[in-house]
């Protein structure tokens, strides 16, 4: 049962009470039900709210995904990974496939170092 059935369940429920009340006639459960009936309509209206807020950020997530999908595939030079719109800048390979993020790496002698996993990497000279 979704947010909105429940609300409308609830609401269902409200109306059964007012029926009832109204055979009671009492004025605290009156003012009782009024202030239910209105907390219930703020309800229904912030789930509708969040829903069209949950469609767009799927709607988002989905173009995001698809953007992803079209990022480039990196390449192996020198043991580290390079891809074609980073020029010749080097990239940790433990980082990106470990994170998704591009770490840049240092020459350090005869070799490759991340800075930020501190991985080493044969650079063929």
């Amino acid at each position: 049962m979704d947010i909105l059935s429940a609300i409308n369940t609830t609401m269902n429920t409200l109306k059964k009470l007012k029926e009832v009340n109204e055979a009671l006639k009492s004025v605290e459960i009156k003012q009782l039900v009024a202030d239910l009936s209105d907390q219930l309509a703020d309800a229904k209206l912030a789930a509708a709210d969040l829903k069209g807020e949950i469609a767009d950020l799927k709607e988002e997530n989905a173009a995001l995904k698809v953007n992803n999908a079209k990022e480039e595939l990196p390449q192996i030079k020198d043991g580290c990974y390079f891809f074609r719109k980073d020029r010749n800048r080097l990239f940790c390979p433990t980082c990106y496939d470990r994170d998704g993020k591009k770490f840049l790496v240092a020459d350090v002698l005869f070799t490759k170092k991340c800075n930020n996993c501190n991985g080493i990497f044969n650079a063929k000279h």
